[in-house]
């Protein structure tokens, strides 16, 4: 069969011709069992992991009362898991001040917070943390 007659039998078949026609379904970000979305899957894995290892780390062992106001909210990769953005909230302080000493305080004891980290997950390297501070005030229930 002629290269022309054969793609006008592949049109017929179709309905329209579509950018994605002629690619390995496999090769697709939005297929199933991509590489892709194992990572991220495991990436957003990781990331629960490290919200529940500092949600009770600084809950239970920092000594800081200014940090025991905080909640982890989420973790990130940013932009992959090897470096994770941590956003707190502080809707109990008011005030660009307070959200000021918050994050310099997160930032100070982000070594030990690091090494909670690292005792929780089962990685080769632990992730490094950035953190981020933000108000939200709480909606009654």
């Amino acid at each position: 069969m002629k290269s022309r007659k054969r793609i006008e039998v592949l049109r017929a078949l179709c309905e329209e011709p579509d950018p994605d026609d002629g690619i390995d379904p496999r090769d697709l970000d939005t297929s199933r069992g991509s590489k892709r979305n194992k990572k991220d899957r495991k990436a957003m894995q990781l990331c629960r992991q490290v919200l529940h290892a500092l949600s009770l780390a600084l809950a239970s062992e920092c000594h800081d009362d200014l940090l025991l106001d905080v909640d982890v909210m989420a973790v990130e990769p940013a932009p992959d898991a090897t470096h994770l953005r941590v956003i707190v909230n502080a809707s109990r302080l008011a005030g660009q001040a307070g959200l000021d000493k918050i994050l310099q305080r997160l930032e100070r004891r982000q070594g030990r917070l690091r090494h909670e980290v690292a005792a929780a997950i089962t990685r080769k390297k632990t992730p490094t943390l950035s953190f981020e501070v933000v108000m939200r005030q709480e909606e009654p229930s």
